[in-house]
């Protein structure tokens, strides 16, 4: 999609479809996504449900999602986002918990 637009509306000179530049615009999205999940969480009680999985790959990476409350009473359920690991045990998973909590004062 965004190569279709940039080409299409861009000067031949500012296309935008260098890969680094279109990883700085997902990162973009994912990063004012996120921060308007950690908004929506707000105060409300939640749990953290963490998945692992391999890639094409076999690389692992860890899937961590977010479930809470809304003030209304609905559950949601929000992807925040995949963490690469290179060994799945109790000790090297909890880095990833630190990192997300104090990036995002939970």
């Amino acid at each position: 999609y965004i190569k279709r637009v940039t080409l299409k509306n861009a000067l031949r000179n500012n296309m935008l479809i260098a890969p680094s530049i279109q990883k700085d615009i997902v990162r973009a999205c994912f990063i004012e996504t996120t921060n308007v999940i950690i908004k929506d969480v707000g105060d409300a009680l939640f749990s953290i449900l963490i998945d692992e999985s391999c890639d094409a790959f076999m690389k692992e990476h860890m899937a961590i999602t977010l479930r809470y409350v809304d003030k209304n009473g609905s559950v949601f359920e929000r992807f925040i986002g995949f963490k690469h690991v290179t060994i799945t045990n109790a000790i090297l998973l909890k880095e990833p918990f630190d990192q997300l909590f104090s990036k995002y004062g939970l």
